[in-house]
């Protein structure tokens, strides 16, 4: 199978990897990636593999600054750290702040929803209340919250009466504490949630004034240069965004049309090469410790 690459590595590591991503790519019927290596630092291997876009007779080459969709990659290495950055910037202690009941971060904002939801599932009444005080902003980024999946946006909507566009992740938060259930006692254990990281969308606004993208772009990316490089997924591609792609029924990538960043951007809506994720994880490897780095994502 001939797969086309591009850039540059050192040699002996760059045969190995060679062999590796061709063997990936061919067994998984990959279009394309991109591939970074460091060590100490010090960018080691950069390449693109494969195709930025198949599409019939259209084929482009992956190059190695192309950027792909990161998905939840996104928690670990753009919300999760500015979320950290911030709380820090505010003295805040994630592990101690909670974010409901009387000294919570929002107060009684939303505790007519918890009511709500708590009358929804009127036998875990005197239970819910209580964990609901327990919850802290460390407990949103370790998954550990009692919330589990994503928001539901339609859902949400149609709750509010208003359009897709006009929609906040606040309403979001809203319907989920209205129609969810809290899984358990917060802390006790692990339960994926996108909602939980979602959720920064609110706490980054209310902490900085500004919106999560403007902060995230503004006070986390550009200090470290790379805010043209890591960017929201958007509707209007360039020359350096790769093709998004699925697999259909018969496990064929399948390309798929760019689209605007929506309310689920803290979850899992970023961009970005391989080499420009290994610079930002490089310059949050010098910034904090790997304890710091361990709470943050």
């Amino acid at each position: 199978m001939n797969i086309p690459k591009s850039g540059e590595a050192w040699e002996q590591l760059e045969k190995k990897v060679d062999r590796f991503v061709e063997a990936l790519i061919e067994e998984k019927d990959l279009p394309g990636i991109t591939v970074a290596v460091t060590q100490g630092g010090r960018l080691l291997l950069s390449k693109g593999y494969g195709y930025a876009l198949v599409d019939g007779m259209r084929k482009f080459p992956m190059k190695p600054c192309s950027h792909s969709r990161i998905g939840s990659v996104t928690k670990a290495v753009v919300t999760g750290p500015s979320a950290y950055q911030l709380a820090k910037s505010k003295n805040i202690d994630l592990k101690a702040q909670r974010l409901y009941g009387p000294d919570g971060f929002f107060g009684g904002m939303f505790d007519a929803d918890i009511d709500i939801g708590i009358k929804t599932h009127a036998s875990k009444s005197d239970q819910w209340r209580e964990w609901y005080r327990k919850i802290t902003m460390q407990h949103l980024l370790d998954h550990r919250a009692g919330f589990a999946g994503s928001g539901d946006t339609e859902g949400a909507a149609k709750m509010f009466g208003v359009s897709a566009d006009q929609l906040t992740y606040e309403q979001v938060h809203r319907h989920f504490l209205r129609t969810r259930e809290l899984l358990h006692e917060p802390g006790t254990d692990y339960e994926y949630s996108n909602h939980g990281f979602g959720l920064w969308t609110v706490l980054i606004q209310k902490l900085s004034g500004k919106s999560y993208l403007d902060y995230v772009l503004e006070e986390y990316l550009k200090p470290m240069k790379l805010h043209n490089a890591v960017q929201p997924e958007r509707a209007n591609s360039n020359s350096c965004d790769a093709y998004n792609h699925k697999f259909n029924s018969n496990q064929k990538p399948e390309v798929l049309p760019f689209k605007e960043h929506g309310l689920g951007l803290a979850a899992g809506g970023f961009r970005s090469s391989a080499q420009d994720l290994v610079r930002l994880t490089v310059s949050l490897d010098k910034k904090y410790t790997t304890a710091e780095l361990d709470r943050a994502c």
